[in-house]
This record gives structure tokens, sequence and C-alpha cells, in this order.
């Protein structure tokens, strides 16, 4: 249960870098879930930035743009996916990065 994860997650106190980034990255994903888009953005983005280096910070990012669609904001799921693209080359999406960018642009 997703909310029962919510408020296990809240209780939890991090001190590790990448933890807490992991963490706030279960908190948007349970939301997502829980089809609070706009809290998952704000969480994705946050773990996004929060210790930015190659392998969480693309997948965060990724996330925040697949959110950012939910809640037809293409836009902004448009700019993510280009500063995927343009910043993190090995990220695990790289090679089909170019359909998001594409799909949002044709959306906006």
């Amino acid at each position: 249960d997703f909310k029962k994860a919510l408020q296990a997650l809240e209780d939890v106190d991090v001190n590790d870098t990448y933890v807490s980034v992991y963490k706030l990255g279960l908190q948007a994903d349970c939301n997502s879930e829980l089809g609070k888009y706009q809290e998952a953005l704000d969480l994705y983005l946050e773990a996004a930035e929060k210790n930015e280096n190659e392998l969480t910070t693309p997948t965060f990012l990724f996330k925040a743009g697949l959110v950012a669609e939910e809640l037809k904001n293409y836009e902004e799921a448009n700019e993510l996916y280009t500063r995927i693209k343009g910043n993190y080359l090995n990220f695990s999406n790289a090679k089909s990065i170019d359909k998001y960018i594409a799909r949002t642009k044709n959306r906006k």
C-alpha cells in the first residue's frame, strides 16, 4: 500500500547522501502511484538536484518528465528530456530519449 509506504518513508532519518536521494525518489514514486502527480514531480526534481551525478540525476529527471506529461505540462517534460540528452549521455534510456523529446515537442 503506497500510503503506508509514504508514512514509513517520512519516519526514516537518513544522513547518507545517496540514500537520502533514493528516499525522495521513493516518496515521489508513491505519490505518482497515488495519482498525486504534482507532489511526485516536485519530489523527483528535488531528488534529481540533491546530489547531481550520472546515475540518480538523469533517472529522476526522466521520471519527472513522465509525470510532467501526466500533468499535460509538455513543455516542462520536453525541457527535462532535452536536459538529459545534453548532459547525461550514459543514461540507460539515452538511446530512446529522442522519442520522448519528439513526443513532447509535438504536443506543446
